[in-house]
């Protein structure tokens, strides 16, 4: 690794919106992710576009014929929204990737021209997990496996260089709240006696 700390100010746009904090993170992460790189090329694959649209098409049927055609769409709409929104901001925010030397090449899914903030795959993951919690009112135990396995694709991201904290934590931020409003929305009005 031949970058150095940054200690420069934090510029949205050219440079990590943590600064050095953020730097520093991805550059240790980057130095120690030896051992975790094969998990990391098979985990970030969940969080991908194309695993979004498969999950967010096959709750939509299944709540379809459960006869819930406000939720099936409530999910569409919510998955839609959040691709779109999430590609919109990367070029509105034009914040710039880590350096290309950190990055694993295969299967990440980063281009260079590609913008950082914020990852899709993280705001992706935790979208599908909150799906899955918000239409399928799982076990506890499939709970918590929902919620690690939409932390396991953000950190994949990191891991694989692609990604500073900042973008994985807004990603994230992002799928949750876009969960957040789809169970607002499908919640049911309790009747009062």
């Amino acid at each position: 690794l031949t970058s150095p700390p940054y200690k420069g100010p934090i510029v949205l746009g050219t440079q990590p919106l943590g600064g050095a904090v953020d730097f520093n993170i991805s550059h240790w992460i980057v130095e120690h992710r030896g051992a975790l790189l094969p998990a990391a090329r098979w985990v970030t694959v969940a969080g991908s576009t194309a695993v979004l649209a498969c999950v967010a098409l096959v709750i939509a049927a299944r709540e379809l014929r459960n006869r819930c055609r406000a939720q099936a769409l409530g999910v569409l709409a919510t998955s839609l929204t959040l691709v779109f929104f999430t590609c919109g901001l990367k070029v509105f925010v034009h914040r710039k990737r880590p350096p290309q030397s950190w990055w694993v090449a295969d299967i990440t899914g980063a281009i260079p021209h590609d913008w950082s903030f914020p990852s899709a795959h993280a705001a992706h993951a935790a979208l599908v997990a909150g799906l899955l919690l918000v239409t399928m009112r799982p076990s506890r135990g499939a709970r918590i496996l929902a919620v690690c396995a939409a932390g396991a694709v953000g950190l994949s991201r990191l891991v694989l260089g692609v990604h500073w904290p900042s973008d994985v934590l807004a990603g994230w931020l992002l799928g949750a709240v876009a969960s957040w409003i789809l169970a607002r929305c499908n919640a049911r009005p309790t009747e009062n006696p």
